[in-house]
Parts: structure tokens; C-alpha cells; sequence
């Protein structure tokens, strides 16, 4: 668990590096080539209209309203013990549908976040089971082409984290990832750049 966690800290501080550095270009008010350009906010989504996107989701696989629904009003989502806004109870079952009767490769990899973030919230330890259940979507997301699901699949081949290490693999993940891509899986700084 303690590998989950610190692991779960990487990515939260790199998240919050990426969106300092998001914000930073939002605020200003001009960008490097002195050109002006507008902030834009995100819309909240009333009950009325989730159930719409929820519905279309389900009916017709619409991944716009996917990301709508990420949007809904505040009051629609639970909160986990820490006080983290609980997405799972309200996106997984569409995520889920996505996955699998649309063959949506970001919704593959959006299984994992969410039953990442869930456990993570409850501070718990992922069971041989849900680590079955994560994989399964993780590969099926990396042969589907999600670049997200590539990277993870090559950090738990590279490190061993939930199934047996193998470079080999983990290699051809990387590989994958590239060609589909056209650049390198990680920049020269970040950890994994040279690790094989």
C-alpha cells in the first residue's frame, strides 16, 4: 500500500505542477507574443441536464456528453472521507458502458483512474481481484490506442507494481506508445526516461 500511495503522491504533485503552470498562463493576461485572449470558465451542468447526458451516454455511446458530465453540479456528487468529491459513484457505470459497448479507449483508462482514486480515498489496498479488473481495462485501452493505458501498463512492467517486472514488455508499451504518438513516452528528466 505504502507503493500505491507514494506513488499516487508522484502523481498528484506532477498534476498540481501541470496545473500551476496551466493556471499561470490562464491568469496572465497576455501570453509571451503579447497577444490578449480571453479566460473561459467551465459551464455547471444542472440535474436536468446530467440526466441528459447520462442518457446519451448510455444510448449512443456520445462522448461529449462524457465530458459534460464531469461538470455537473457539485451537489450531485458525494463526498469520499478525505473530503475528495467522489466521481466514481457518479461517472463508473458510464465509464463502464463506454468501455464496453462502445470500445472507448480513454474510458478504459478512466476504470483505472477512478478505482485508483476511490481506494486511494478509503486508504485501502487493491485486492487480487480489482487488480484483474484494472488490467483487463488498462490492456484493453492500450490495444484500443489510449496513451494514458500505454504509460501505465510500461511503469507497472518497469517496476514490477501489481504483476511480475519485465522489461521486454514494458518495452514494447513504450514502443507502442511512441509510434502511435510520434515522441517520447517521457521527456529526459522524468524518471522512467532511462531506466531500462
Amino acid at each position: 500500500m505504502k507503493k500505491n500511495t507514494s506513488k499516487s503522491c508522484r502523481l498528484t504533485n506532477n498534476h498540481i505542477y501541470v496545473f500551476h503552470i496551466f493556471l499561470c498562463c490562464i491568469l496572465c493576461q497576455q501570453n509571451l507574443l503579447g497577444q490578449n485572449f480571453e479566460i473561459v470558465t467551465s459551464p455547471r451542468y444542472t440535474r436536468v441536464q446530467t440526466r441528459q447526458f447520462k442518457d446519451s451516454i448510455v444510448l449512443k455511446g456520445d462522448v461529449v456528453s462524457w465530458g459534460n458530465l464531469c461538470f455537473t453540479e457539485d451537489k450531485e456528487y458525494t463526498k469520499y472521507p478525505n473530503g475528495e468529491r467522489n466521481r466514481y459513484e457518479l461517472e463508473f457505470p458510464y465509464v463502464l458502458i463506454l468501455a464496453n459497448r462502445y470500445d472507448n479507449p480513454q474510458a478504459c483508462y478512466s476504470i483505472y483512474d477512478l478505482i485508483i482514486e476511490m481506494y486511494d480515498a478509503y486508504k485501502i489496498e487493491l485486492d487480487t481481484a480489482t487488480i484483474n479488473f484494472v488490467l483487463f481495462y488498462l490492456n484493453k485501452g492500450a490495444d484500443l490506442g489510449d496513451g494514458g493505458c500505454l504509460k501505465r501498463l510500461y511503469e507497472f512492467y518497469i517496476e514490477g507494481k501489481f504483476i511480475t517486472k519485465d522489461i521486454t514488455r514494458a518495452k514494447s508499451y513504450r514502443q507502442r506508445y511512441e509510434e502511435l504518438f510520434s515522441c517520447p513516452m517521457y521527456p529526459k528528466w522524468h524518471k522512467y526516461y532511462d531506466e531500462e
